[in-house]
Formats: structure tokens, sequence, C-alpha cells
């Protein structure tokens, strides 16, 4: 376990982030996370401790939990660390991959199989060329990085009706694989996390959602605040394709029920498990500069001040 520290820093005037040190673990419950961090921070005072980050795991919330019992009973530790919620990338990446599992089209397997279907075989890539008079073969897939994934989909896409001329050909049958960096910097990005994950959920539900009920914290359990099947939006280029393969309208209505499936589970964990309803993640807004325009700007300087001096002091 790597533990980065992030402090300010007097000389320079600006936050500075550094490789503090790295523990090694045997296991890595939540008991045994926090004595490797209480080990690899034994030359710190932990009254200094404000906040710890965390990735998207249950046992990193208990971790927290049990790290801030320390503080307060062994440490004297007066105030509670700052609460920002776990990593909102890894729960966007989570929230995708449960939606693709629940609408049962088995896109990871889809995905890797093409990849690995032409990996480490220049035999299998010089038919394929020859078959289809195409070069252009399936990027890696990668089952945890959900959002990184998008040129992997657009070539999968691209290449799909060669890779059909290439299994239905006769040499086969005798033969028988964003959003990311934008808030992965070194550089603080908390006060935007709130907005583009409210935006994101705005978007996902304009797909799927009544337009008189959109907002960041619709209720897309409730059947009437949702569009009918046949006003679902799937997107241009999945409608054409529909079209293209020539399906029925009730093998639409079906796949329709599949994405609006997919989109309720996306926006239900980006609701549940996203920093977006963190209050300091809210208030925190307040420094993104299209917010600090607004009347709204000040009101959560306002509260974000007031979360700070009842935490910390």
């Amino acid at each position: 376990m790597d533990l980065v520290v992030r402090f300010w820093d007097p000389s320079k005037n600006e936050v500075a982030t550094r490789c503090f040190t790295s523990v090694f673990l045997h296991r890595s419950t939540a008991a045994h996370l926090l004595e490797a961090f209480l080990a690899g921070l034994s030359s710190i005072d932990k009254k200094k401790l404000i906040q710890v980050s965390l990735d998207g795991p249950n046992v990193n919330k208990k971790f927290l939990k049990d790290l801030s019992c320390f503080l307060t009973k062994d440490c004297g530790h007066s105030e509670q660390l700052l609460d920002i919620g776990t990593c909102g990338l890894h729960t966007i990446h989570c929230a995708f991959k449960a939606a693709m599992e629940v609408t049962g089209w088995n896109l990871v397997t889809f995905l890797r199989v093409i990849y690995n279907l032409f990996k480490n075989s220049p035999a299998r890539r010089g038919i394929f060329i020859d078959v289809t008079n195409a070069s252009v073969f399936p990027k890696k897939f990668c089952a945890v990085r959900w959002l990184e994934n998008i040129d992997v989909a657009q070539r999968a896409i691209e290449i799909l009706p060669n890779l059909q001329k290439f299994v239905e050909a006769p040499e086969i049958e005798n033969k028988k694989q964003v959003c990311a960096s934008l808030h992965t910097s070194n550089t603080p990005h908390v006060p935007f996390l709130q907005g583009a994950i409210n935006n994101l959920i705005v978007s996902c539900a304009q797909r799927f959602v009544n337009p008189e009920k959109i907002k960041d914290d619709v209720d897309v359990t409730m059947d009437d605040n949702l569009l009918p099947a046949k006003r679902i939006k799937v997107g241009m280029v999945a409608q054409l394709q529909l079209k293209h393969c020539k399906a029925t309208l009730l093998e639409v209505g079906y796949f329709k029920n599949e994405c609006r499936s997919a989109l309720k589970v996306i926006v239900n964990r980006l609701q549940d498990r996203s920093p977006v309803g963190i209050k300091l993640a809210k208030y925190i807004s307040c420094f993104d500069p299209a917010v600090a325009v607004q009347s709204v700007g000040r009101e959560r300087l306002r509260r974000l001040l007031m979360h700070l001096v009842e935490k910390i002091g």
C-alpha cells in the first residue's frame, strides 16, 4: 500500500503532493489496513491529519471508521476527519459495470474474446487480412476501467462486419479479443467533482426519464418518472443499427427495456455511492468558477466555512 501525503507548502504557497512511503500487506482486511497505515505514518503526528482519501471498496469505509475511532480514543484527536466520500471515478466504473451485467448482453466476454482471438496469433491475423482486406484489429478491454473503454467499444462496432465475415469464411470453418483523466491529476479537482457527477446523472436520465421529472436526485425506481419504452433515447448509432439489422418492433422494445434497466442501475449507483451526496463535496464546489459567479456560490462558501469550523476547528 502506497502512502501519499498532500500538504500546504508555505515555501511555495501551494498544495504539494509527495510519496511518503510504502507498506506491504499480507491481507487486506480493514484491521490490516489500519495497522499498516499507522505503521507507515508512525513518524507523523496523527493529530494533524485532516482527511484521508479512499478508493471504492467497502473495506475502505470500515478502515476510515476504525481510523476515526482510533484518532479519537488513542490520540485525543478532537476534530473529525473531513469526509468527501470514496473515489467518484471508482463509483462510476462500478456503476457502468453493474449496468452492463443487468442487461445480460455479455459485453465483457465478447470484448475479451475478440481481442484474444488475434492476440499473439500472426497466422490468424494474416487470415483476417486476407479474408476481409482490412488490417484494423480489436483493442484490449479492461474490465475495471469501463470509462476508458470507449475506444475499445468504438473499434468493436467498427470492425464487427469484418469479424462476421472472418468467422463465416470457409478458411475459418476448417480451422475452427475519458471522463477518466479529467479528474485524475495532482492538481486539486474536488471543487469540480459534484458538478461533473451531477451532469453525468442528468445526461443519463435524459435518455429514459420524463423531461418534467429530470433532476440530479430523481427517483428512477418509480415508474411514474420514466418514459415508456418506445420513447427511450438509445442514441443515433444504435438507432441506425436497429434499422440496419431489420429488428422487429418486439425486438426493439426488448432492447430499449434492457437499455433502460442499464441506465437505471447507473443513475442509482451514482446517486447512492458517489460523492454527489456528500455535504463537503457540494459545499466545496463554491470554488468552481461556473458556480462562484452565481449567488449560490457565496452561500456554498459560507456553508463550507461553517462545516470546516465544525469539523476541524
